[in-house]
C-alpha cells in the first residue's frame, strides 16, 4: 500500500490505466481507525484476484479535508472514504462508517470486476 500525504502525489497515483483504490484517512478519526484492519485484510485477499490493483492511502494528518480534495472529481466531504479509480476517473465510492469485511470485499470485487468486464466487452 502506497501512503501519500500530498495532494499532488495523489493526483499522480490515480492517473493510471489500471484500477486504483484510495482510502482517505486521518489519525484523529475513530471510524478511520476501525476501517484500517478491515481494509487491510480485504485488500490482502483480493490483490490476487485483481492483479493490477494499486492501493493508496491518503492521510490528512492533523488537517481536516479541505481545498481541492472536496471538489469534483474527488468530492471527499468526510472520512473515512474509499474511492475507486480507473483511467484517472472515479468509478465508485463508499463514505462513512465501514461495512464489515464481507460486505467491503463484495463491493470492491463487484465494482472492479464489473468495470473490467465492461472494458473487455468494448474492446
Amino acid at each position: 500500500m502506497k501512503k501519500i500525504t500530498h495532494f499532488e502525489d495523489l493526483q499522480i497515483a490515480v492517473d493510471c490505466v489500471g484500477p486504483v483504490v484510495v482510502r482517505f484517512t486521518a489519525p484523529w478519526c475513530p471510524p478511520c481507525k476501525a476501517l484500517a484492519p478491515v481494509f487491510a485484510r480485504v485488500i490482502a485477499k483480493i490483490e490476487g484476484e485483481i492483479p493490477d490493483l494499486e492501493v493508496v492511502e491518503y492521510d490528512f494528518g492533523e488537517k481536516a479535508p479541505m481545498g481541492a480534495i472536496v471538489k469534483p472529481p474527488w468530492s471527499v466531504k468526510g472520512i473515512p472514504t474509499l474511492l475507486l479509480f480507473r483511467g484517472g476517473k472515479t468509478i465508485a465510492r463508499i463514505m462513512g462508517p465501514s461495512p464489515d469485511e464481507k460486505e467491503l470485499r463484495a463491493w470492491l470485487l463487484s465494482m472492479l470486476k464489473r468495470r473490467t468486464a465492461r472494458r473487455k466487452a468494448a474492446a
